[in-house]
């Protein structure tokens, strides 16, 4: 004989499935939330903390100038008055450097010395301090304060590269490069903006 599922078996199945297809629904929209609001306040909080203590370091000279300097330390920072940037980078790129903010790119020249200068930062998560470099235009100006002063740079132009191109973390001269993701669809893009 066929076995035939009673009225009350499909209807628990249909009720279990729509619980289910909710409760995915009500998680997908608390991680969105929580990436947009919650991660932000964080690493906006985590910024507020690190200028109390960074502006005090930069007066008295004490910030770190040369190698070796330890992931997460506080290095410059970084001001881009037309997209409304006022950051602290601090040192590395690791995901938990990011976190806090941009990250200068170790081995890459620290903020105002000789040498191509890389700082990468967010787009869409955390604080996402660099949500608007795609708006920065030609001639604009990029302040980077460090132990040693302040460093404007002028920007000369602005590329999306594949992430594997190694020629997106090398400059000429004296070059401060700001470095995103570009949109979540394509993590294999980066937006670089390079500035003499």
């Amino acid at each position: 004989g066929k076995v035939m599922k009673s009225p009350s078996t499909t209807q628990d199945l249909r009720h279990k499935v729509r619980w289910g297809s909710g409760a995915l629904l009500v998680l997908i929209l608390g991680l969105f939330v929580y990436a947009k609001v919650f991660t932000p306040m964080s690493e906006n909080r985590t910024q507020a903390l690190l200028e109390k203590e960074f502006v005090p370091a930069l007066l008295n000279g004490i910030a770190p100038v040369g190698y070796p300097i330890e992931a997460g330390t506080s290095v410059a920072l970084l001001e881009i008055e037309d997209i409304n940037v006022r950051r602290v980078v601090v040192e590395g790129t690791q995901a938990e450097d990011l976190a806090k903010g941009p990250g200068h790119l170790v081995g890459s020249a620290i903020p105002g010395q000789p040498g191509t200068s890389a700082i990468l930062g967010r787009s869409s998560r955390y604080g996402s301090a660099f949500a608007r470099l795609d708006d920065i235009k030609v001639g604009q100006e990029i302040t980077v304060t460090t132990a040693q002063g302040v460093h404007t740079y002028e920007v000369v132009d602005s590329t999306v590269r594949s992430a594997n191109d190694s020629a997106a973390f090398t400059g000429e001269r004296n070059m401060m490069l700001l470095i995103t993701g570009v949109g979540g669809a394509s993590p294999d893009k980066r937006l670089v903006v390079r500035a003499l």
